[in-house]
């Protein structure tokens, strides 16, 4: 692979190079690999800026110097001019030092000095961040800009929304001007190391490790991770350091692990591969299957969380319910009976769901899903909400169960099967193929994403296509489940 031979840096280079000194040479020396799309990271990207320009109204009337449609050195002097003169506020202020380039947020004067804001779209003041400002301060420090405070805002996750976003309310300042001064000294040395890292001609040989997702989520994994054998380590149950310990051993494939070692569940799981076998405790299945009564519901609940609240009454990254699906059966000769709802576009959809879903279950119905803790929290947090509804609500969460108990406590260890944790995990046990209209949203992600888009679009045609998909996609799992409800019923009378 060839060697880039520039020295360049920026602010993310750096954070890269903290993070990973491998990912960093990849950044500018692309692997000879077709990566594949990262629409979850490209979501956090667009939420992330537009968090960003939100927040400038802390501070309004400045003016931007813009990266797109201007060159490096255009931004540069675009900069330089506006802190010659009166402005008060400046966005996206562009500086190099000693070949290090960054762009600030806000910049806001301060008699003779300047104000450095960061915007964050976390709730918290995080190492990372500190890191990312101290690049910043460290390049403005020695382009002879005089910073008499750093600040980091970020949401606060206890603003409740009105019918109106308010952006003093939706964000918190914390002055982090110390704990970044604290960080300068450091910051030489790993300007060096990193300019060390882009200079080398092969690929630095850092093995894979807890990094890859600290503290972010790299785009290089399923370049790094490719040598890693399907089923591995990574896929069984269990804390990701303890697998780790195992992977720098070298013991990485099923074949290479040793049984000694591992924990009840992780050795059931492997030994049933390695040896291509099914076992199913017979006694528990039943035990399982006899708390199953009718009425009987199949429940999928889909619930979106978003950094900016989009209704009143919610809060950053609150959980909001906005689709379910459901399979009902009254009694056991009945055939399974349909019933779905999605939010409107626009609309706050938490009443409206929790009045259609209590309607659809019955109030003494056993309610089978595959995420009782995430169907407990999305209807749990509807109870404060509407208290005429807390007693119904409650009654359905009570008799909550879940679907996957016998997969979970491997009462069926089947060779095939996965760590259990969600549907399509079990689905080759029982030898039930993913239905296709589920397959188009099946990513992680990938159905909050449609109904944010379905907010977001203006086009008819496209909205609707995008609801008739989510539709598709809850009600494959409601029936997925029947099925699964039924092929475990078989396995009890084998």
């Amino acid at each position: 692979m060839a060697r880039s031979h520039g020295s360049g840096l920026s602010k993310s280079l750096i954070l890269k190079g903290l993070q990973c000194r491998k990912a960093l040479w990849l950044t500018r020396n692309p692997p000879a690999f077709e990566l594949p799309p990262q629409p979850a990271r490209d979501a956090l990207f667009s939420a992330g800026t537009e968090v960003g320009i939100l927040a400038r109204q802390l501070y309004p009337g400045g003016r931007e110097v813009p990266f797109e449609g201007l060159s490096i050195p255009a931004q540069l002097a675009r900069t330089k001019e506006l802190l010659a003169s009166d402005v008060e506020v400046i966005y996206e202020a562009a500086f190099s030092f000693s070949a290090i380039f960054i762009k600030v947020d806000i910049l806001v004067r301060d008699g003779e000095s300047w104000q450095l804001h960061e915007v964050k779209m976390s709730s918290a003041v995080k190492p990372v961040h500190l890191d990312d400002v101290a690049v910043q301060h460290y390049v403005l420090s020695g382009c002879r800009i005089k910073i008499s405070k750093a600040v980091l805002i970020h949401l606060d996750s206890s603003y409740c929304r009105g019918e109106e976003l308010e952006i003093g309310r939706l964000f918190h300042s914390e002055e982090i001007t110390a704990k970044v001064r604290a960080r300068q000294q450091s910051l030489p040395e790993i300007v060096v190391e990193c300019r060390q890292t882009l200079g080398e001609y092969r690929e630095p040989a850092i093995p894979i490790g807890p990094h890859c997702t600290d503290p972010y989520q790299c785009e290089f994994i399923p370049y790094c991770w490719r040598q890693v054998p399907t089923p591995s380590v990574f896929d069984l149950p269990g804390d990701a350091a303890d697998k780790f310990a195992f992977y720098r051993r070298g013991l990485s494939s099923f074949a290479e692990l040793p049984l000694a070692e591992l924990e009840p569940r992780q050795r059931q799981q492997v030994t049933a591969f390695l040896n291509h076998t099914r076992h199913v405790d017979q006694q528990r299945l039943e035990e399982f299957l006899a708390n199953i009564r009718y009425p009987l519901c199949y429940l999928d609940l889909t619930g979106v969380s978003t950094a900016l609240p989009l209704f009143a009454d919610t809060r950053p990254y609150q959980p909001l319910p906005f689709l379910f699906a459901i399979h009902r059966q009254l009694s056991p000769d009945d055939p399974p009976e349909q019933i779905s709802f999605l939010a409107e576009p626009g609309r706050d959809p938490r009443y409206r769901l929790a009045r259609e879903l209590l309607a659809a279950i019955p109030a003494n119905a056993c309610v089978l899903t595959c995420h009782p803790a995430r169907v407990n929290a999305l209807l749990g947090s509807l109870t404060g909400r509407y208290p005429e509804l807390t007693a119904a609500i409650e009654q359905r969460l009570a008799n909550l169960q879940d679907l996957l108990t016998p997969f979970r406590n491997r009462w069926i260890n089947d060779w095939r099967m996965g760590s259990a944790a969600t549907l399509s995990d079990v689905l080759p046990a029982l030898g039930i193929d993913q239905l296709a209209p589920a397959a188009s949203l099946s990513e992680a992600g990938a159905a909050q994403r449609a109904y944010l888009a379905c907010q977001a679009n203006t086009d008819p045609a496209q909205q609707k296509q995008l609801q008739r998909d989510l539709l598709d996609y809850a009600k494959q799992n409601s029936l997925t489940m029947v099925r699964v409800l039924q092929e475990l019923r078989n396995l009890a009378e084998c």
